[in-house]
């Protein structure tokens, strides 16, 4: 848990006593687990899901073969997966260097935003696999996805579910279901204005914290952050799981 220790402090640094709080009300707020299968498959047939308020265990509930404690995303990752809120595949993987689908980050952001999810929840995107009355993953997911306005088609019946997220989409995805405040006016980010679509997202995720934990972005790494490079499955991890922790603060008030 060292990494997500330093990317803590950072958070903490620029907000101040927030960080304090916020861990406070987590410890208040209890614990529960989502029940969520693996991003290939889903089993779930409730008719809702629950936003988990526990904090993160000491020792890992959930082991992939493929995931090694020296990965940089490695608490995030499991973490996330401790909560059911991403799971791994039938041969045990990960895979958390992957790009991450469409589809997959549909339902990982729909878990980990504790939406209700349904099979009421019908797809309107003709080129999204319809799992039937046994499984919400991924027709049902995408819709409620796409209902929240978190994340948008191709066109009113494509959604291009096996295409790959970048992270400018990534992270405006995160900010819209965050629903995060403007900054002050006389916010500077620092990363220059790179998108009319998303350059306003990333530069609320930044201020609210929910990109201190990519290591592009910790003090001691120089250089700019790609934000037109395909995210990995880790990389939706971190941002999730700022999300998650933002959550369970506002449930706590």
């Amino acid at each position: 848990m060292g990494g997500l220790v330093m990317r803590s402090a950072c958070w903490n640094v620029r907000h101040g006593g927030l960080l304090w709080g916020l861990a406070m009300a987590i410890l208040v707020a209890g614990s529960s687990l989502i029940v969520a299968g693996c991003d290939s498959g889903d089993t779930v047939t409730s008719s809702s899901t629950t936003l988990a308020v526990s904090t993160p265990t000491s020792v890992a509930d959930v082991e992939f073969r493929d995931l090694s404690t020296d990965h940089v995303y490695y608490a995030e990752i499991i973490d996330l997966a401790d909560r059911g809120i991403v799971g791994g595949f039938t041969d045990g993987s990960f895979q958390p260097d992957d790009w991450i689908t469409r589809q997959q980050f549909a339902k990982m952001i729909v878990l980990a935003a504790g939406y209700p999810v349904s099979e009421q929840d019908v797809c309107a995107f003709t080129d999204v696999e319809d799992s039937g009355p046994g499984s919400l993953y991924p027709d049902n997911y995408v819709a409620v996805c796409a209902d929240r306005g978190i994340t948008t088609g191709k066109s009113e019946t494509e959604f291009a579910p096996q295409d790959h997220v970048t992270r400018a989409q990534l992270i405006t995805m995160v900010a819209r279901a965050a629903d995060l405040p403007e900054p002050p006016p006389d916010y500077t980010a620092p990363f220059r204005d790179f998108s009319a679509a998303h350059y306003s997202w990333a530069k609320k995720a930044y201020y609210a914290g929910l990109l201190d934990g990519l290591e592009e972005f910790e003090p001691s790494r120089k250089g700019s952050y790609d934000f037109w490079a395909k995210a990995t499955r880790a990389e939706a991890c971190v941002l999730l799981h700022g999300l998650v922790y933002r959550e369970s603060a506002a449930a706590a008030k």
